[in-house]
């Protein structure tokens, strides 16, 4: 596997150690969720970078906000599959570029929530788009892991 030793791969297992002891010491230890907080953790850091991006792509580039919010999504949701395919869902039985496929049809439909989120909270609701984008980012997210989970990612 691409990336499976090194660095990234002692830090994935460094967090999900730390976590799952944590987690034990109180006793509130379900089976998935060390692999939540993973998966959380990575699509935090692709998040900051699609909000960078989204940044770059509306204020610097000034292009609209949807087509910028899409553009942006979509190249961090890439880098979100590569992490979530070799840390996280590590021993799926799934071929790599079917996994993607799938991958992309759920952040599609992802993208497609994330969209009308935003058009309601920044159009009907006058929200700041940045604001907005957490916002939608949280409960998209977790629709993403139960659907990557039970339908992508078989083990």
């Amino acid at each position: 596997m691409i990336f499976s030793r090194g660095p990234f791969d002692r830090a994935f297992k460094t967090i999900q150690k730390t976590s799952r002891g944590i987690l034990e010491r109180f006793g509130i230890l379900h089976p998935e969720l060390p692999r939540f907080i993973a998966y959380s953790a990575f699509g935090i850091t692709t998040f900051f970078m699609d909000l960078g991006l989204l940044w770059l792509f509306a204020d610097v580039f000034q292009m609209k906000i949807l087509h910028a919010t899409a553009l942006s999504f979509l190249i961090a949701i890439t880098l979100n599959y590569l992490s979530n395919r070799l840390w996280v869902f590590r021993g799926s039985s799934r071929a790599i570029a079917k996994g993607y496929v799938y991958f992309l049809l759920i952040a599609t439909t992802g993208l497609v929530l994330i969209l009308g989120l935003m058009w309601v909270m920044t159009h009907i609701l006058g929200m700041d788009f940045v604001i907005a984008r957490i916002i939608a980012a949280g409960l998209v997210g977790i629709w993403n892991f139960g659907m990557n989970r039970v339908v992508n990612f078989i083990q």
